[in-house]
């Protein structure tokens, strides 16, 4: 009989393990990708303008017009702000011809989101954002919104958001650069070179000047009377947390909050508490429309009203700290971006939570800035740069981020105290776990954004100001009455008493005889011609 077949035999070296890619190694690849496709657009609207220039040989416009349009050399890369150029570029839009500069552009945003999976693996993992990724990627943006919004029709829009939150930014570029919207490439392209976010904002391409000119007015504040309940309830720690806890206690309700505290060396500071966005739409100025405009403009009628509360209240040259939640970190934010605002008072400190501040810049070198991200949280990728972003932090910045079990948007993005292990990052560095830390620690016990701070009594040591949009509502009550026509007519305006005659016309211009200067001409009442003995107009 036939020997039994051998069984067989096994490896004779160690099982490799299937490990996952070293992070740092993507974020390098990333930026990388990044800056030869910067120096590939560069290149591409050099070679643009020699070609639709003035005085080349036309053997040398053909070669470089065949550049240009090869796939081979620059794919479609025609670009500049001549007409002829622009043109091209926009019928490379139209018809989905892609540059060699996007290619690369695309391939380090899809190195991010790998980078992104590997702390985050629910990215590639899970089957709806996979269809996600995997849509964008084939060009069908409009599955990968019908996609998008099965998730949000299965699984909620607070687990759709918090799955996509890590990448969103990248994402949300990928997709700008390779859609057929001309509008939103530019937002696409400062996303992928991680610059900040200045022309306008990437899903439509909506410039932010026009958020600007919609959300005008000077800011009022008015001084506010709190109860004994609200002073007992806000909490005296002079900790971050503390400070967290006291914006949750007064809501979004149009108020700003100011603590007089005084510090070991006897100084007295005062920190300012902003709250985030209230509603859509409302008198005050934290709604969606000044959300949008604080992101891209620095200033805003919100924080024309912080700065009218402050100078009411806080005297010049005082040493200010500024916390704020959400819009309040962003009003927080641009009041230290602000050069004239630093003239006034000496802001030291600014902690932003859950604020999309990365792209901002304090006036004054002294001052240190501490952003608190979730990195389930959407809202602080909104300008760009994500928690997970391969690009270091600004100077002057220390970033702590977390995690937490819930993935559920905006349950994530609430005003609450940390409770997991945050991660540090600090500016030029990459981020580092801590080791030993439950919570957020105490000012001036380790952590660098606060000093240790005692609050003063309660009777010295809170102003609440209540924050008003009145010239929106002016404005409309000024257009309402000039659309809707007068039910009687005005009512005649005396005319200006003229000054007595001395003899004849006064100013550049005398009237000829005869003439009467544009007007009809009047009879004198005391003088007469002699030999006729009637009236006559004046010479």
């Amino acid at each position: 009989m036939p020997e039994a077949a051998a069984a067989p035999a096994a490896p004779r070296g160690p099982v490799q393990a299937v490990t996952e890619p070293d992070v740092a190694c993507l974020h390098q690849i990333c930026r990388d990708l990044a800056e030869a496709a910067d120096a590939v657009r560069e290149a591409a609207r050099h070679a643009t303008g020699l070609a639709f220039g003035a005085g080349v040989p036309p053997a040398a416009r053909r070669g470089l017009l065949r550049a240009l349009t090869d796939p081979a050399g620059f794919g479609w890369g025609p670009q500049g702000r001549g007409p002829l150029a622009r043109a091209a570029w926009f019928a490379g839009v139209l018809t989905g011809r892609e540059s060699l500069a996007v290619s690369l552009a695309v391939t380090g945003l899809k190195a991010r989101v790998r980078a992104a999976a590997v702390e985050h693996p629910e990215l590639l993992e899970d089957p709806d954002t996979a269809r996600v990724i995997r849509a964008i990627e084939e060009d069908r943006q409009a599955e990968a919104v019908r996609v998008f919004k099965g998730i949000i029709g299965n699984q909620g829009a607070e687990r759709a958001f918090a799955l996509l939150a890590p990448s969103f930014a990248d994402i949300v570029a990928w997709n700008a650069l390779t859609d057929e919207n001309p509008f939103n490439d530019e937002a696409g392209w400062e996303i992928a070179t991680g610059r900040t976010l200045t022309a306008a904002e990437p899903f439509l391409g909506i410039a932010g000047r026009l958020w600007s000119l919609l959300d005008r007015g000077p800011g009022r504040a008015e001084r506010k009377r709190a109860d004994r309940a609200l002073l007992e309830r806000l909490d005296r720690s002079g900790t971050i947390t503390g400070y967290i806890r006291n914006i949750g206690t007064f809501g979004t309700g149009g108020t700003l909050l100011v603590q007089q505290v005084a510090g070991p060396d006897g100084v007295t500071r005062h920190v300012v508490q902003l709250a985030g966005m209230a509603g859509v739409r409302g008198e005050s100025p934290q709604d969606l429309l000044g959300a949008l405009n604080a992101v891209s403009r620095p200033a805003t009628p919100y924080s024309r009203a912080v700065t009218r509360a402050l100078r009411s209240v806080v005297p010049s040259g005082t040493e200010l700290a500024l916390v704020g939640h959400s819009l309040g970190g962003i009003t927080a934010m641009n009041l230290a971006a602000d050069r004239d605002f630093c003239a006034v008072y000496r802001v030291t400190h600014v902690v932003a939570i859950g604020s999309p501040i990365d792209g901002k810049r304090p006036a004054d070198p002294r001052t240190r800035v501490c952003s608190l991200v979730n990195e389930h949280d959407v809202v602080p990728s909104l300008e760009g740069r994500s928690a997970v972003s391969p690009y270091a932090l600004p100077a002057q910045f220390t970033e702590f981020t977390w995690t937490d079990d819930t993935h559920a948007f905006p349950l994530c993005h609430a005003r609450q105290p940390v409770r997991t292990q945050p991660r540090v990052r600090r500016a030029g560095g990459e981020r580092a776990r801590r080791r030993g830390t439950r919570a957020l620690p105490r000012p001036g016990h380790g952590h660098p954004a606060l000093p240790a701070l005692r609050p003063l009594r309660n009777d010295q040591a809170r102003w609440l100001t209540r924050l008003t949009r009145p010239a929106r509502a002016c404005r409309r009550r000024a257009r309402r009455a000039r659309r809707i026509p007068r039910r009687f007519p005005p009512r005649p305006r005396p005319a200006p008493a003229r000054p007595p005659s001395r003899g004849g016309l006064r100013g550049p211009c005398r009237a000829l005889p005869g003439s009467w200067n544009g007007s009809p001409p009047r009879r004198s009442s005391g003088s007469t011609e002699p030999g006729n003995g009637t009236n006559s107009p004046p010479p």
